[in-house]
This record gives C-alpha cells, structure tokens and sequence, in this order.
C-alpha cells in the first residue's frame, strides 16, 4: 500500500525541510515534536511528516518569520456547510484556493481522513456548535487530521468563542473573509486579515 506522503502533496514537509527553514539542527525539531510545540505524523518508516499548516502555525506562535516560499503552493480548501458562491465570490475565493463541497460532518471527517486537504473551512451555524466542536476535538486526536488548519464561519460570539476554545484556528463571521484567512494560514503574502482570525489564531 502506498504511504499518504507518496501520493499527497500537502502533508510531506520533513524533519529536515523545517529545519533547513528555521537554521536548527535536527534535534531541535525532534525535541518540538517530543515536547507537542511541533505536530507531526509519522510514516510507515517512522519518519515525520508536517503539514504546510502546522508549520505556519509553530511559527507564527514562536515569532519566526514566514518565508515568502512556504505560502507559494496553492493549498487544498475543503469546504463543509459553505458554498463557493456565499464566499465573497467565486472569483475571489479561486483566486486563492482550490476548493471541494461536502455537505456533512460525517464526509467531512472521512476526507480529511485521507489526508489530501490543508484547510478545512466549516459553517458553524449550519450544523450546530456542540457538533462542530466534537468534529474539531476528533480531527485533533488524529495524527492525519491535527496539523489541518480549521476556519469556522459564525454570526453569533458564543459559537465563535467556543470554536476557538476547542481547537479551531480561526473563526470568521463572513465568508468574505475565508479567502484572505486561507492565505494568512498556509503563510501566503497578503493585505488583510479580519481582527478575530488574528485573534483566535494567537490563542
């Protein structure tokens, strides 16, 4: 059976590769990983793997700079609860990402399983705050799923808080703001990011 890392694009940052970015040695990124600062999945040789998310995330959460290069892939978006068309725009969100619909938690979770996507972006109000969290909780158990970055889109505080509390990364209240989220997640250059996804990907 062929390893995830041989057919999908999104997961296979290396030990090295993280290393050579930030000018550590080895060790260091082991150590990352052993104290849970760096999560990471491992091959079927033991090897580690990242995803492109969770490396931004390390470091934005440690000060490191983004380097220009890490944002240049275009990254995999999947889409849950939300359409293309509510999102600012087809052209806009493309512009940005590609994207796939699946209309249930329960797909969702099953996808993001394979191992194919960075970004899972999910309309709270549409499934209900206490579903979405388990989702959220159950992607962050996983190895596959817990470098994948996770936008949720809410119009009311409370589910936005909570969201934020149960692991998600960053929360919107309009899906004018998921293509510029997006970007901001995966270390894309760009003008703007909403003051809660700021927020919330700090916490």
């Amino acid at each position: 059976m062929m390893d995830l890392c041989e057919r999908s694009p999104v997961c296979c940052m290396t030990s090295g590769d993280i290393a050579r970015l930030l000018g550590v040695d080895l060790k260091t990124i082991h150590n990352w990983v052993r104290h849970g600062h760096l999560r990471g999945r491992r091959t079927k040789g033991r090897h580690l793997r990242f995803h492109r998310t969770e490396v931004v995330r390390f470091m934005r959460r440690f000060g490191y700079a983004i380097p220009e290069s890490l944002g240049l892939t275009v990254p995999r978006v999947l889409l849950v609860g939300l359409s293309v068309t509510a999102t600012m725009g087809v052209r806009s969100l493309k512009d940005c990402v590609r994207v796939e619909n699946y209309e249930g938690l329960f797909d969702a979770a099953l996808v993001l399983a394979v191992g194919d996507y960075e970004v899972l972006a999910i309309e709270i109000d549409h499934f209900g705050i206490g579903h979405v969290v388990d989702l959220v909780a159950a992607l962050r158990r996983r190895p596959v799923t817990q470098g994948v970055a996770i936008v949720g889109r809410s119009g009311h505080s409370e589910a936005r808080e909570r969201f934020v509390d149960a692991g998600g990364d960053v929360v919107i209240e309009s899906g004018a703001e998921l293509a510029a989220t997006v970007r901001w997640l995966v270390g894309a250059t760009m003008p703007y990011v909403h003051e809660h996804a700021m927020a919330a990907a700090a916490h």
